[in-house]
């Protein structure tokens, strides 16, 4: 195995003794059972509003190239606005986040565990994921919210004068910090009914468990929507886990020791990219992911260079449940004692790059307030030269980290 180092650079437990004894350990076991099968529910449902939310912006932002989310980011970031939110406004985010009347309490612990768990798993990847909020000085928000957020979230808490230019910059240099320089700006001012910003902040980079050798580096064609272009590809022959029916070929590159995968998905010549996402949700990858087989395979993949910004996703999270969140009608009376708020603006930015060491991505996010498998043939190869979907996940607990498209290789 062929592992190399990271180098640095560059969005939650006698007879009647023995008898007591018994039953403790008994309904120790039935409560760790319980939180395993809630935490696999909540899992399932952030992964099913990840599908979902990719699906709505590819359909809503069709003229861009190169989409790119990281879920992960603005799951948390929602999340943590969660715990402010009443009435039918924390029943329409329980909607849109596809939470299925899961409690905030077991929502709070499951995002606790992510952010405790994900960043030790692999010495050989850097990660980071960070939270903040950012309120106006003049209004302190409920102690209760504070300290939900800085319990589970592990959230900083800043008071400043949003009147003052330099707190935006102030805002952005955390996010810059964060992610390591990849989002140096996420907000460009502030609005002067805005009281409390929520920041969530991932950076990731990693060397492929198999590194791709530059000297295999080639010029060929990738075929675009608008035409054939001519891009770098590099070349592995090696064993990949890989998937293989009627609708796509999926190939999965693991970073590190294996605890972080990419996920190359290449529809058929048939199908296009929106035909292949809008069949996926988190039933079908799991399913697809057991299907997968080790095999010898010839891939030819390209390298790409990506930053990208949802400017604003109010629109996309209306359209999956949340809008009232977004109107004066809004509650977000855990907030706050005495201002009514509602948010204002959910901006998300990301940054990837890939290439024949590794991978490297960043997310930020504010808001303002299966197939059966074909068996597999001999002599496989996996040519991705046409517009493919790409995600990037964390295996142990089925976290997608980042989730994009590529459809020009040679546009950044």
């Amino acid at each position: 195995m062929d592992t190399r180092k990271i180098s640095s650079l560059l969005a939650g437990f006698i007879v009647m003794l023995f008898m007591t004894a018994c039953k403790s350990q008994i309904a120790q076991e039935k409560t760790q059972d319980s939180m395993e099968v809630e935490n696999e529910t909540i899992q399932a449902s952030q992964n099913n509003f990840s599908f979902d939310l990719f699906k709505n912006i590819l359909a809503s932002d069709s003229e861009k190239v190169n989409r790119l989310l990281s879920p992960q980011s603005i799951f948390m970031d929602l999340a943590m606005l969660y715990n402010g939110a009443h009435g039918t406004t924390q029943s329409a985010m329980q909607k849109a986040l596809r939470l299925d009347k899961i409690n905030p309490e077991r929502l709070n612990q499951s995002q606790a565990e992510l952010l405790k768990n994900i960043p030790n798993l692999d010495d050989e990847v850097s990660f980071v994921m960070a939270n903040a909020i950012w309120h106006r000085n003049d209004l302190l928000p409920k102690s209760e919210f504070l300290t939900i957020n800085q319990t589970f979230y592990d959230a900083e808490i800043h008071a400043a004068d949003f009147k003052n230019p330099q707190t935006v910059e102030a805002i952005n240099n955390w996010v810059n910090t964060k992610t390591s320089g990849k989002i140096p700006t996420l907000i460009e001012s502030i609005s002067p009914g805005e009281v409390l910003f929520l920041l969530n902040a991932i950076y990731f980079k990693a060397s492929w468990t198999h590194s791709f050798n530059p000297n295999l580096t080639r010029v060929m064609e990738f075929h675009t929507a608008n035409g054939t272009i001519e891009t770098d590809f590099m070349f592995k022959d090696t064993r990949f886990n890989y998937l293989e029916n009627e609708n796509l070929q999926m190939i999965e590159l693991p970073y590190g020791k294996g605890d972080f995968s990419m996920f190359v998905l290449l529809p058929s010549k048939n199908q296009s990219v929106p035909d292949l996402t809008n069949s996926l949700n988190h039933q079908k990858f799991s399913e697809m992911l057991s299907a997968m087989e080790t095999t010898s395979v010839k891939l030819y993949l390209p390298k790409w260079e990506v930053s990208y910004s949802a400017d604003n996703l109010i629109e996309n999270l209306s359209d999956l449940g949340m809008q009232v969140a977004f109107e004066n009608k809004a509650d977000f009376s855990g907030l706050f004692k005495s201002e009514a708020t509602k948010i204002s603006q959910v901006k998300h930015k990301e940054y990837i790059k890939v290439d024949e060491e590794g991978t490297e991505a960043a997310a930020a996010t504010g808001i303002g307030m299966v197939t059966t498998s074909l068996p597999i043939p001999s002599n496989i190869e996996m040519k991705v030269d046409r517009p493919f979907v790409y995600l990037i996940m964390e295996k142990n607990s089925g976290t997608i980290l980042f989730l994009g498209t590529i459809d020009n290789p040679a546009i950044d």
